[in-house]
């Protein structure tokens, strides 16, 4: 279930060093349109989850895949040049 596969993923997550990066990405396409491609991502720093990085951008024409490659270059990116 949903529940406990986020159970599962915070007891995961209290295990890594203080100071892992945790990057979430996601690409995705409105489903009545061939056009509406958009990537976001959300990032933070250890169990603390203090934030250092989140963003989202318009693709047109771009296929979901891409979409969601971008997503984690560019949220990796972010988090890698954050000051946090």
């Amino acid at each position: 279930s949903r529940e406990r596969a986020g159970v599962t993923f915070q007891q995961w997550a209290d295990t890594c060093p203080p100071l892992s990066m945790f990057l979430f990405s996601d690409g995705s396409r409105l489903s009545n349109s061939d056009a509406s491609t958009s990537a976001g991502w959300y990032g933070h720093w250890g169990a603390q989850k203090l934030e250092c990085t989140r963003g989202h951008l318009c693709l047109p024409k771009h296929e979901v895949f891409d979409a969601e490659a971008t997503a984690a270059s560019a949220g990796l990116k972010a988090a890698l040049n954050s000051t946090q």
